[in-house]
């Protein structure tokens, strides 16, 4: 379907609207003789409209029909029947019966079914038959009355693009029975105001993909309270760490001040989290020159997976000497989520 706007803009719809697909009408009055619905006579129109693979609503009106009855007093009755695509009979919608003498009363008549074509062109018509080959069902349409006609509207869903003025929902837990084309702003974080605006597209492990929003941070102006020595990767205090709520791929950024007393020693710091655990390779990377010296490496940044939900936290390790760190932060913005 195409955004609203192409109907130009007039006023916003919500999920549950109705957008009409197509409708056909016919003014002429006419006797419903078949028996059976394998012969059922066509009552509407043929109408042939594209579906998106989403749910419509098919309507059926007509000012009034009947059902006779004969001369011994059996009463009948006349059926209203769905055909898609020359079915049969998709769906019973309705029946009109005659109890009374004579030709008994024209009752107008609104028929719906709601149901779910696959992608692509169908047609619809609804046929009518009656129960008894003696007497016959009556359809009338016309002036003085309005003309019979079918109708068949696209339900509006959440992740169509028919709503400009629709806002995204503000959620702590992403949808289980998400459709392609919804969005959400997921909190984060709403504590600090982080809030993620994400779009489902159903494609791969994590299929909400991030749109906009803050990143993730975690930094301190302060120096750690001892010195580094360890040549594999440990956390220290006052250590930084965030939540992470979602699994998924984030761009990873750490930057920090630090020296190492060794000439030629390298400090290295980096990111460990669920799934992905700090090594060499993913790491902000020094090499002290000199004693005494502070370096700082400015910002680092590297794609990471993490493959479940938990807590990134900031490790560390030397070649050799000992390293000390003062200014320190990193921040994760996602990419795509699950």
């Amino acid at each position: 379907m195409a955004n609203l706007s192409a109907f130009g803009g007039a006023q916003p719809i919500t999920p549950g609207g109705l957008v009409e697909l197509g409708y056909a009408d016919s003014d002429a009055n006419l006797s419903v003789n078949a028996t059976a619905a394998a012969s059922m006579t066509n009552i509407s129109p043929e109408l042939t409209v594209v579906c998106d693979g989403s749910p419509v609503m098919v309507e059926f009106f007509c000012a009034g029909a009947r059902a006779t009855h004969d001369a011994a007093g059996t009463t009948d009755a006349l059926w209203f029947t769905l055909k898609v695509d020359g079915s049969v009979e998709e769906e019973r919608l309705g029946v009109v019966g005659n109890v009374a003498g004579g030709y008994g009363s024209l009752t107008p008549i609104k028929l719906s079914h709601r149901m779910t074509p696959s992608a692509g062109s169908h047609t619809f018509r609804v046929g009518g038959w009656v129960s008894n080959a003696s007497r016959t069902g009556y359809i009338g349409g016309g002036s003085p009355y309005p003309p019979a006609w079918i109708r068949v509207s696209k339900i509006v869903q959440q992740n169509d693009g028919l709503k400009p003025f629709w806002t995204p929902p503000i959620v702590t837990q992403l949808p289980t029975l998400a459709t392609v084309g919804d969005q959400v702003v997921y909190a984060a974080d709403a504590t600090n105001g982080v809030y993620w605006s994400l779009y489902y597209d159903g494609i791969g492990t994590y299929p909400w993909k991030f749109v906009g929003g803050a990143p993730l941070t975690a930094s301190t102006t302060a120096g750690l309270s001892g010195t580094i020595t360890s040549t594999g990767f440990v956390a220290s205090t006052p250590d930084l760490a965030v939540a992470l709520p979602l699994s998924g791929d984030y761009w990873t950024t750490t930057t920090a001040l630090a020296t190492n007393n060794t000439a030629g020693a390298w400090w290295m710091l980096g990111l460990n989290g669920p799934g992905s655990a700090v090594v060499d390779q993913l790491c902000a990377r020094v090499m002290q020159h000199a004693n005494g010296n502070w370096f700082n490496n400015g910002a680092h940044s590297i794609k990471r997976t993490f493959t479940s939900s938990g807590t990134v936290q900031m490790q560390y390790r030397v070649t050799a000497g000992t390293a000390t760190f003062a200014e320190r932060g990193f921040s994760l913005t996602p990419i795509r989520v699950a």
